[in-house]
């Protein structure tokens, strides 16, 4: 079976950050990551369990996250998670004109010079079908995209899509 990946946002699919309330089976964390670190950081909620049932897919989880680098810091040890590969934002990193997510350009390069040939599953809570055409135009291996509500973090809809996707 070929090595795929899951290309894994944090705001939104691990932190629902536009719950009314804490949703059950999360816990609220207070967080200092880079540019939050005085004051009252960012209140971040996080289903610890997520991480074990990211890891049970086989895929390499890399952070596709703002977060960057403080995604190992801060997210993934509450998740269980080890260190983790991270995509760093650079010049590429702008919406588009063309309704392209300020992501999409830097994952297609990422994944062109770091996992090239890969397929993968990106999980974010504002990329759509368009980022999905335009990757697939542009990487050598093949992209799929899972959308997330930042009202509810990952559902079991979407751990079934998850599942379903590393099977194929």
């Amino acid at each position: 079976m070929k090595k795929k990946a899951i290309l894994l946002d944090v705001d939104g699919p691990l932190n629902p950050f536009n719950a009314k309330i804490v949703p059950e089976g999360y816990q609220q964390h207070r967080m200092y990551p880079t540019g939050f670190e005085y004051g009252n950081g960012l209140r971040v909620l996080l289903r610890h369990s997520d991480g074990p049932s990211m890891a049970s897919y086989g895929a390499e989880i890399i952070w596709a996250t703002m977060w960057e680098g403080d995604a190992n810091k801060w997210i993934g040890p509450h998740l269980g998670l080890p260190k983790l590969p991270f995509i760093d934002w650079d010049e590429t990193s702008k919406w588009d004109s063309r309704g392209l997510h300020f992501k999409t350009r830097r994952i297609a390069s990422w994944m062109n010079e770091h996992r090239k040939g890969m397929d993968f599953l990106w999980i974010d809570d504002e990329c759509g079908h368009h980022d999905r055409e335009w990757l697939n135009d542009h990487i050598e291996g093949t992209a799929s995209i899972l959308r997330v509500s930042p009202k509810t973090g990952l559902t079991a809809r979407d751990w079934a899509f998850i599942g379903m996707w590393s099977e194929d």
